[in-house]
């Protein structure tokens, strides 16, 4: 997380989740669970195939009263600064 961490100063929504170079994979009950204020989504389908599935994959009716989408924060990332600038689409 040194990036959205230590450069743009977010706290990690769980303090136990471990760092990773790729990121974790979360269920929405995850999501729904810890509540986070910000979602930065990133799109990995729309990087490598052009496919976008990250606005369906939020509008899942588990995640209607987490903080961050009732609120409106939802940040969608561009995936391929983010995954090609890390050297990966794996």
């Amino acid at each position: 997380g040194g990036l959205v961490y230590d450069t743009l100063g977010f706290n990690a929504v769980d303090k136990k989740v471990s760092n990773s170079n790729h990121g974790q994979n979360v269920s929405n009950e995850y999501i729904n669970k810890e509540n986070p204020d910000v979602i930065l989504a990133m799109d990995r389908g729309q990087a490598v195939s052009g496919k976008s599935t990250a606005k369906q994959a939020l509008n899942n009716p588990v995640l209607k009263n987490v903080k961050a989408i009732k609120e409106d924060k939802v940040y969608n990332l561009d995936p391929k600064l983010w995954y090609f600038a890390a050297g990966s689409t794996t």
